[in-house]
C-alpha cells in the first residue's frame, strides 16, 4: 500500500496561483482563487510518494532543509471520526432540548447552538428532527433487548412477558419522546423504518422461542408458530398504541402482562 502525503513550498516572493486546488486525502489548500497572489515562505516542501514504511522508519525524499508534512494514518478514517462526533453531539443535543422544551418547541437552530454547529451542518447529518426520533427509538428498542435475562433463565411465559415490560420502561423513562415518535410515524419514513426493524427482531426471536419451547412439548400440538409469533407482536405494538393514543390512561404494564398470559395459556400445553 501506498500513501500520498503533500506539502506546499511557501518562498518569501509572491507568486499568482492560476486556479484552487486542495489535497484529495488531507484537504491542504494548495493553491488558491485564480489570479491572487499567494506568498511563499521557504522551508515547506513538497513531498509525494512516500511509502508507509518510509513514513514510519522517518526516510524523507529531497531536501532535507524544508519541513515535511506527512501522512502515516487514514486520512477518510479521521473525517469519519469527526464527522460522527459531530453527529453524536446534535443528537445528545436534540434529545436535552426535547427532554427539556418539548419535541414541537425545539428548533433545529437551537440544537446546532447547543452542539457548537452551524445550522446548515444538522441537516448533513439528519434530513429532518424526526430522524432524531428515529435513532433514540432504534436505540431504546435495542437497550431493552440487552437488558434481557440470557436464554434459559426464564421460562417461556415469563420471557414472552418480560420482553416487552423492558421496552415499557423506556416509554416511562422518556414518555414525551415516545409520544412525539408515535404522533409523527406516519409522516416520517426513517421512523417507520425503525419500528418495522424493531417489530421484525421481536417477532423472529419470539418465532424461536415457540420453536423451543414447541420441542420441549409444552405448548399444543400442530400450532402455527408464526402464526402465534404475529399475533403476540399484535398485542405488545397494539397495546403500546393504545396506551399512547389514550394518553396512557390506563397501566401499561399490566394491561401488557394481562393479555399475553391469555394468549399464552391458549397455546400452552
Amino acid at each position: 500500500m501506498r500513501i500520498v502525503s503533500e506539502t506546499i513550498s511557501l518562498r518569501s516572493e509572491p507568486v499568482s496561483a492560476p486556479e484552487f486546488h486542495s489535497c484529495a486525502r488531507c484537504d491542504l489548500m494548495v493553491n488558491s482563487v485564480s489570479g491572487v497572489d499567494l506568498p511563499r515562505i521557504s522551508g515547506l516542501q513538497l513531498r509525494t510518494r512516500s511509502t508507509v514504511s518510509d513514513v514510519r522508519s522517518g526516510r524523507q525524499e529531497g531536501d532535507d532543509h524544508g519541513h515535511v508534512f506527512s501522512h502515516d494514518y487514514d486520512m477518510t478514517g479521521l473525517r469519519d471520526s469527526k464527522k460522527e462526533a459531530v453527529r453524536q453531539r446534535l443528537y445528545e443535543a436534540a434529545l436535552h432540548r426535547f427532554r427539556m422544551d418539548g419535541y414541537e418547541n425545539t428548533s433545529v437552530a437551537a440544537i446546532c447552538k447547543d452542539a457548537g454547529v452551524a445550522k446548515g451542518t444538522f441537516f448533513n447529518h439528519f434530513p429532518n428532527k424526526a430522524d432524531i426520533l428515529a435513532v433514540w427509538y432504534a436505540d431504546a428498542m435495542q437497550s431493552a433487548e440487552l437488558q434481557r435475562p440470557a436464554p434459559g433463565k426464564l421460562s417461556y411465559a415469563d420471557a414472552l412477558i418480560s420482553w416487552p415490560l423492558l421496552a415499557v420502561a423506556a416509554a416511562r423513562n422518556d414518555p414525551d419522546l415516545w409520544r412525539a415518535k408515535h404522533a409523527y410515524a406516519p409522516l416520517s419514513e426513517a421512523i417507520q423504518s425503525a419500528e418495522t426493524e424493531a417489530d421484525n427482531r421481536l417477532r423472529k426471536q419470539t418465532i424461536e422461542l415457540l420453536s423451543t419451547t414447541s420441542h420441549q412439548g409444552l405448548l399444543r400440538a400442530h400450532i402455527d408458530l408464526k402464526a402465534i409469533a404475529d399475533l403476540y407482536l399484535a398485542a405488545v405494538t397494539g397495546t403500546i398504541r393504545e396506551w399512547l393514543n389514550t394518553g396512557g390512561r390506563f397501566d401499561l404494564a399490566d394491561t401488557l402482562k394481562a393479555r399475553i398470559t391469555t394468549l399464552i395459556n391458549l397455546i400452552s400445553a
